[in-house]
């Protein structure tokens, strides 16, 4: 549930950093985004503190990286792509990740694992592998294209949007039992998401026709005789 804040948070840490506000109408929205996915996940019976404290920060940290990339993708000065994004991080994700998977799981746990898959000729284990690491990429990818053009604060509502999608998947296809509860606040989160969408473009199509308003009309450089 805690997780289903993070547009929220995302507001919240995108007006400390870029100074982007929000509406009254679009905070709005972004509540019943987060109440809907709340509601929607059925609550969490074995509460905890140290685990509230765990996700809680996880879903501040999530808002925050997604924040920091609309800044460095949509910077005049950077100028970085998505792919050259994508390549930086990499880079500093495996210097920050390997000492940890090395100091938790030990130096030769990942080669004594393709090792033995190797020997076992277990191919099924590689081509895992490999799609796993396709996916990963792909997903990335598309993520900072669409924060990219739409925002930090739409993608983490399109995020929670993601989870509707993939329950009426797994009703037409594994005809899962959805229940009341459920479909409450499904129906929140798509009202919230839609209402966030139409008040962005429509804030978005009044900028622009400001602007065209406030634009000076260009002169002739020679006038006509």
């Amino acid at each position: 549930m805690i997780s289903s804040t993070t547009p929220l948070f995302t507001a919240i840490i995108s007006f400390v950093v870029q100074g982007e506000t929000q509406s009254y109408e679009k905070v709005t929205a972004l509540t019943l985004v987060a109440f809907g996915a709340g509601i929607s996940s059925g609550g969490e019976p074995s509460w905890n503190v140290i685990g509230f404290c765990l996700a809680l920060t996880a879903t501040a940290t999530r808002a925050l990286k997604a924040v920091l990339q609309a800044v460095l993708l949509n910077s005049t000065e950077e100028k970085l792509s998505s792919m050259n994004l994508l390549r930086y991080m990499t880079g500093m994700v495996l210097v920050v990740l390997l000492p940890v998977a090395v100091a938790m799981e030990g130096p030769t746990k990942f080669t004594a694992v393709f090792a033995r898959n190797y020997e076992e000729g277990n191919i099924t284990f590689l081509v895992i592998m490999s799609l796993n690491v396709t996916a990963a990429f792909m997903s990335n990818l598309s993520q900072f294209l669409v924060t990219k053009c739409v925002g930090a604060v739409v993608l983490q509502v399109l995020g929670n949007f993601k989870g509707v999608v993939n329950a009426c998947i797994s009703v037409l296809i594994f005809q899962n039992a959805v229940t009341l509860q459920s479909f409450g606040g499904y129906s929140l989160t798509t009202c919230g998401v839609f209402s966030y969408t139409y008040l962005k473009q429509s804030e978005k199509k009044n900028n622009s026709s400001a602007t065209m308003a406030t634009a000076p009309e260009k002169q002739p450089l020679v006038n006509k005789v």
